[in-house]
């Protein structure tokens, strides 16, 4: 694990992801054995680590389960779902992001937020979808239909105008190479 790198967050979860599946393949039911592992890959010397460990009972710090929710509640700093919605809110999309990486982005901080259900989640990312477009054309579009939208269509309906995009960039390129012969 890179614990240098500049979003600790993120990383941790890749790393999570890469253990977990090394895990499942391998090490199936000795969870003492994944722990260690799990020590050495992350970098950090087993007894200074234990000491911080704040889990009391011996067994609990043989197991990975308990080990990822420790370091996940060490990484990610407690904030209030509230200032999760204002961030979420406030996301516009990137100069350059593709729409996919933005509403990736829009689900994981919609994920944080506490709403109250699925269809209010898929309404707030869709709302931070239309406000957050660096594209006005996705805008007016999405804002023109009607309250049946869904995030779905939407999606659809931005990659649809990001394609047309990159399509007529590439013709507008096109057309400057080659200038017509006139006879």
């Amino acid at each position: 694990m890179n614990r240098d790198a500049p979003d600790p967050v993120t990383a941790f979860a890749k790393f999570k992801q890469k253990c977990q599946l090394m895990f499942s393949s391998i090490l199936k039911d000795a969870d003492e054995r994944k722990s260690e592992l799990y020590f050495t890959l992350v970098g950090w010397r087993r007894p200074r680590f234990i000491q911080q460990l704040d889990i009391h009972k011996g067994e609990d710090r043989k197991k990975p389960a308990i080990i990822f929710i420790w370091f996940e509640n060490r990484l990610e700093p407690k904030t209030s779902h509230r200032i999760h919605r204002y961030t979420l809110q406030e996301t516009r999309q990137e100069q350059g992001e593709p729409v996919d990486d933005f509403i990736s982005r829009l689900k994981n901080l919609a994920a944080k937020c506490q709403f109250r259900n699925d269809a209010e989640v898929e309404d707030r990312v869709l709302d931070q979808l239309i406000w957050g477009s660096r594209n006005p054309d996705v805008q007016k579009s999405l804002i023109s239909r009607d309250k049946s939208l869904t995030l779905t269509a939407a999606i659809e309906t931005a990659r649809s105008y990001e394609a047309t995009s990159k399509h007529m960039k590439t013709l507008a390129g096109s057309s400057k190479r080659r200038k017509p012969s006139r006879r």
